[in-house]
């Protein structure tokens, strides 16, 4: 059996995206429980129990290059009005969360 090198280019090219989306998928749910303990500490209500990535892009932070990722996600504070907010990652790291103006 001989293998090609073209053939290693695409296992690791495939093995990147493999990787890449799992790790997508667990940042995300890290991501969901910072926003769900937010609200609770805020008194409002997460609506839809979920964050929607919005926009990701590679950054550099602490000297190495990461993955910058902004979900978004909806709450309410009387349960009529909907209301935005935004949680953003640097790799596994929460920078913040951030709730638009609402009313008590």
């Amino acid at each position: 059996m001989h293998i090609e090198l073209i053939d290693i280019v695409i296992f690791v090219i495939l093995g990147s995206i493999a990787y890449f989306w799992w790790n997508s998928n667990s940042i995300r749910e890290l991501a969901f429980s910072h926003v769900k303990a937010h609200c609770k500490k805020h008194e409002v209500q997460l609506l839809d129990q979920s964050v929607a990535l919005h926009k990701w892009k590679v950054t550099w932070s602490t000297g190495q290059l990461k993955v910058l990722r902004e979900y978004q996600f909806e709450f309410t504070s009387t349960g009529e009005a909907r209301y935005k907010g935004e949680a953003v990652l640097i790799g596994n790291t929460l920078m913040k969360i951030e709730l638009s103006a609402y009313h008590i």
